[in-house]
């Protein structure tokens, strides 16, 4: 019959488990100051303001203007009504456009345009056909309405100068920042290193133990 004493861990196989079980926990203490590191980095990310994007041009917003007065004198019915939703007349455009109904900020570019639903068809006219009809008119309207060019220019350059402060300011926040290239950690990963530790060291443990019930059957 094998006593209890015979199936203990020997000492030597006990220090074995000891310094895996140090040396699991040493990576996951490893990888969990990492993540920390990684963390920090999108913190201090998270502080940085959103890179400001360009304006448009003068002919990026003499289309956006002239589109809008193309469709809406057009004859027949839009296709969707609700295109003209938020669209109201204003008095500081030329008064080519004094009947035209515009957004506020119909002539900000990316990142400062209110934010809209996908824009729906009107159904009048092609995107094509359009654009051929508003590049012919920009390439004589020099000619054509001086001041309607002149109009939209003064709105490109006053524009420009706004985005090239907000770059200054931009470039002058982010100027010592590094480690761009961090990436979001799954708050799962903090954990699976200690776990898997532990469940190393349980298997060695058995390995361990089985091996010592061998040696003592054998010695019996």
């Amino acid at each position: 019959m094998v006593t209890a004493t015979c199936i203990a861990i020997p000492a030597q196989i006990r220090n074995q488990i000891s310094n895996l079980y140090y040396c699991e926990l040493s990576k996951s203490t490893k990888n969990e100051c990492n993540d920390i590191k990684i963390q920090s980095s999108i913190a201090d990310l998270n502080t940085i303001p959103k890179k400001p994007m360009r304006p448009l041009t003068a002919y990026h917003i003499f289309f956006q203007i002239e589109r809008e007065f193309i469709i809406q004198n057009i004859d027949g019915e839009d296709a969707d009504k609700s295109i003209h939703d938020n669209k109201v007349l204003l008095d500081d455009v030329p008064d080519r456009y004094k009947v035209v109904k515009l957004m506020p900020d119909w002539y900000a570019g990316p990142g400062k345009r209110q934010k809209r639903k996908h824009r729906k068809s009107h159904g009048k006219i092609g995107f094509l056909e359009l654009s051929r009809v508003i590049s012919s008119r920009w390439a004589d309207l020099e000619n054509i309405d001086p001041e309607v060019k002149k109009f939209v220019q003064n709105i490109a350059a006053r524009e420009l100068a706004e985005y090239q402060e907000e770059m200054k300011e931009y470039k002058e926040l982010t100027k010592d920042v590094t480690g761009t290239g961090a990436k979001t950690v799954s708050p799962e990963r903090k954990t699976s290193s200690l776990v898997k530790a532990r469940a190393t060291t349980r298997r060695a443990a058995a390995v361990a133990a089985n091996d010592a019930a061998k040696k003592c059957v054998a010695s019996d």
